[in-house]
């Protein structure tokens, strides 16, 4: 069952990334196409408060993933030198914290995504206002998942699969 569970989480965080890469890349279109409109006098509007939304929400999206993989930034130099129990120790206590501090900004994600939804909530003036929710939404989907990634983490590295 656990199996299965892996491979749903992991195909699930394989999308975020897919979409968090694919938002970045029209993020860059668009700002190459800001910068030669200004060039020319006709500049895109909003492309502050679109990139704005856009960097969260890519680089939530994207944490899934990064975590799944192990590429996240650790302190190979000090844990490569323990023994491998105290490896296993460590890892399992990075996918803890990692586990807690995720669970915490998922229950107070959700909060400001009702609200913003509730409430229509927008970045920017003028020409073009970004709602906001998208964005919250994608923070509390993104927590979630983390949260089962940095379980299955756990897991993982209690079994002895931990990266050496």
């Amino acid at each position: 069952m656990w199996n299965r569970v892996d491979k749903a989480v992991g195909g699930v965080s394989v999308a975020f990334a897919v979409v968090g890469a694919g938002i970045i890349g029209l993020l860059a279109v668009l700002v190459v196409v800001d910068v030669i409109g200004r060039q020319i006098g006709a500049p895109v509007r909003g492309v502050v408060e679109i990139a704005a939304m856009v960097v969260v929400t890519s680089a939530f999206l994207t944490i899934p993933y990064v975590a799944r993989r192990g590429s996240h930034i650790r302190a190979t130099v000090i844990v490569s030198r323990l023994p491998r129990k105290a490896r296993v120790v460590a890892e399992v206590a990075a996918y803890v914290v990692g586990l807690i501090v995720f669970a915490l900004l998922a229950y107070s994600s959700f909060g400001e995504f009702t609200k913003a939804y509730t409430a229509g909530s927008y970045e920017g003036e003028g020409a073009l206002r970004v709602p906001t929710w998208p964005a919250r939404l994608t923070i509390f989907l993104a927590s979630v998942l983390m949260v089962a990634e940095s379980m299955l983490g756990a897991l993982k590295a209690l079994k002895g699969e931990i990266n050496d």
